[in-house]
């Protein structure tokens, strides 16, 4: 009910006429985990430096969108993860993998669109929003062929990943270019 309520409640002054709420899918390399399930959320989840899914992140129907989260798993330095606050007593910064990693990429490519609409003066409807957020993403498809070997176990099978990642990779710009009103055509490399 609270999730239904953000969603749905106009917010004075807001460029979004109701809500948007981002959960990461899982780390368990299973189906999505609630509450990112709920069809309500956005459901996130993680892709590594190679652009292939992450040997961690939970997957299938329920997965909306792909951001990067780095591989603790295929990577084992820093540059398979990402640069995080960490949640000790002492705070401070460290590198990690996860979900929790690539819904910050997600919901932070959401709120920097919703910052220009305020900047141009437009208003959405979550619905309308939410459909802006999914289509503005890079194709991860032709990424998932093959196999992939982490060093914690044996190869994985990349095809099982295939439409089961969401609509695609968070794309910033494309975001802007929706808010925007402009198509967003790239050209492939």
């Amino acid at each position: 009910e609270a999730l239904h309520y953000f969603v749905t409640t106009p917010r004075p002054g807001s460029p979004l006429n109701g809500g948007i709420a981002f959960f990461a899918a899982g780390n368990s390399a299973l189906d999505c985990e609630f509450p990112a399930s709920y069809p309500e959320v956005v459901c996130v989840t993680s892709i590594g430096t190679d652009f292939t899914p992450s040997t961690f992140t939970s997957y299938g129907p329920a997965a909306d969108i792909t951001a990067p989260g780095g591989d603790l798993y295929y990577h084992n330095n820093v540059a398979g993860r990402v640069l995080s606050t960490l949640p000790s007593i002492k705070g401070g910064y460290g590198y990690m993998a996860g979900t929790s990693m690539s819904t910050p990429h997600a919901s932070g490519v959401a709120a920097l669109g919703l910052s220009y609409a305020k900047k141009l003066g437009k208003t959405f409807q979550p619905d309308e929003f939410r459909s802006m957020v999914l289509a503005s993403v890079n194709d991860l498809e032709p990424y998932l062929t093959g196999l992939k070997r982490p060093t914690n176990s044996g190869a994985i099978d990349l095809t099982r990943y295939k439409g089961k990642m969401g609509s695609g990779m968070i794309d910033a710009y494309k975001m802007l270019m929706a808010v925007r009103g402009v198509p967003a055509i790239t050209v492939p490399q």
